[in-house]
């Protein structure tokens, strides 16, 4: 059987978290029934794990957190992250972020085109492959890679060009990732959840 995860978010104290999670398993019971491996709270039952040794900068951090140490089963787990209205000076820089992430992802494709442009236009009518050895017709290529062995017949200079590119790309898409948003009104919410057998 397989496990499904499943979450819900409450703001108040830990008692009254308790009977907000317990009034959620009970009318999810009425939806879902008992019979087990309905993918529902339910599968969770009551006791909730408080664990109050980190309060999260999104919601995603806070499941990330849950999904990785929660197991099929056991009880919720419950964690606190932080939430608010994302400032208009954040979106921007987000945006901007993620504008150019797809700006590098895109220069990586078409130097990637433009070396297999270069390929075909090339004067010889065959290509020769480095590693294979094999001399191939460029009629049937259809790809910047060797269709014998899979390695790339682009010069050391397009991939120079590339790696550089595509270095530049992983820095941005990690810095994407790790961008916490600055928000107004903040406050702190817990997350109950964990993996529900289904």
């Amino acid at each position: 059987m397989g496990a499904q995860f499943n979450s819900l978010t409450f703001t108040g104290t830990k008692e009254q978290i308790i009977v907000k999670w317990n009034n959620a398993v009970l009318e999810a019971g009425h939806n879902n029934g008992h019979g087990g491996y309905t993918g529902s709270i339910v599968e969770m039952g009551e006791g909730i794990d408080f664990r109050t040794h980190t309060i999260f900068d999104t919601i995603n951090a806070a499941e990330n957190y849950i999904s990785e140490n929660h197991s099929k089963w056991d009880g919720p787990i419950a964690v606190q992250f932080k939430t608010g209205k994302e400032t208009e000076a954040s979106k921007k820089k987000q945006n901007a972020l993620f504008d150019k992430k797809v700006e590098l992802s895109n220069k990586a494709e078409q130097i990637l085109k433009l070396g297999y442009l270069n390929l075909k236009n090339g004067k010889s009518l065959t290509l020769s492959c480095k590693k294979c050895k094999s001399k191939l017709n460029k009629e049937y290529i259809r790809d910047h890679v060797c269709p014998l062995c899979n390695e790339s017949l682009l010069s050391l200079t397009i991939h120079k060009r590339y790696d550089k590119v595509i270095e530049k790309f992983e820095a941005a898409k990690k810095e994407c990732e790790n961008y916490i948003p600055k928000v107004t009104d903040e406050q702190i919410v817990w997350l109950v959840g964990g993996w529900c057998s289904c």
